[in-house]
């Protein structure tokens, strides 16, 4: 399994920009973290962008009808006020919600599972096998689902609307069935081959460098450095966005650090014919 760089460098990584979008209701910070974000996806960022639409719009809605705080009355709903600061304040968050999730796309696409247990398995070994076990039955799950409702499927001689509901409850109860019987199978399999017998070790198949903690520890003190240079943002009850010249020049280094090794990523990966949804079989016997 070749990598890159070391997953603890990828996860501290994605964990800076997960908490800089996170941590922050300034709006120009948010929109350069949409920019960097457009420039990581290209094309694909806008075709996504009904639903985020979406999102944003009834966050909008949302904490315009719930929140009456602000200064600037725009109209009356069943003598509830609506104000421009809660508008704005919903957008922002709506704004948010959906960074957040472009970035997590991001991040469960280049942390594969053997990436996950990788630096799960230097906090506990245990933990580790539990999680990468995890990660392999929810796969493996939604495609045993599938299988046997399409046989109930073929079964059935009608289409009607109780039919499906039945044929549902019956792909459940067998699905539940056989996940049952094989987590016996598994834990009898994982018995003889002497799990649990002794103190229980990882194995990863790369190394941590001393550049990568370097980098690691250098993520970090730049998030807490962008933190307390945070400045004051106010959006309700009233508009009050604090600018700080080093403190944007620093988000902009941030999300430019964050373009460049996304798509030196993706050029590693296209170069080694690498697969992005990596399981965790591999690591998931190792002691």
């Amino acid at each position: 399994m070749a990598m890159r760089k070391h997953p603890i460098v990828e996860l501290m990584r994605y964990l800076l920009w997960l908490l800089i979008v996170a941590t922050t209701h300034n709006p120009i910070a948010l929109f350069i973290c949409l920019v960097a974000l457009w420039c990581v996806k290209g094309k694909n960022f806008w075709r996504q962008w009904s639903m985020d639409g979406i999102i944003i719009g009834m966050a909008i809605i949302v904490n315009g009808i719930t929140n009456h705080r602000g200064e600037t009355y725009l109209f009356y709903l069943n003598d509830n006020v609506v104000t421009l600061e809660s508008l704005v304040y919903g957008g922002v968050l709506g704004l948010q919600i959906v960074l957040l999730i472009h970035i997590a796309a991001l991040m469960s696409r280049h942390m594969t599972a053997d990436k996950i247990v990788i630096v799960t398995g230097y906090l506990s070994p245990s933990m580790a096998i539990l999680f990468s076990m995890a990660i392999r039955n929810v796969e493996r799950y939604h495609r045993k689902i599938q299988e046997i409702y399409r046989f109930q499927k073929c079964e059935s001689s009608s289409e009607s609307l109780w039919e499906r509901l039945f044929i549902s409850i019956r792909t459940v109860s067998i699905l539940v069935n056989w996940a049952l019987e094989n987590g016996l199978e598994v834990s009898d399999s994982m018995v003889s081959r002497g799990y649990g017998s002794g103190r229980r070790t990882s194995y990863a198949p790369i190394r941590l460098l001393y550049a990568d903690m370097i980098e690691s520890i250098l993520l970090l003190c730049v998030y807490l450095l962008w933190l307390w240079g945070q400045p004051d943002t106010i959006l309700c009850p009233y508009i009050a966005v604090g600018i700080q010249g080093w403190w944007m020049a620093l988000t902009v280094c941030c999300m430019i650090y964050e373009i460049v090794e996304e798509r030196n990523e993706d050029r590693y990966l296209a170069k080694n014919n690498i697969r992005q949804s990596d399981s965790a079989r591999h690591i998931s016997g190792d002691w």
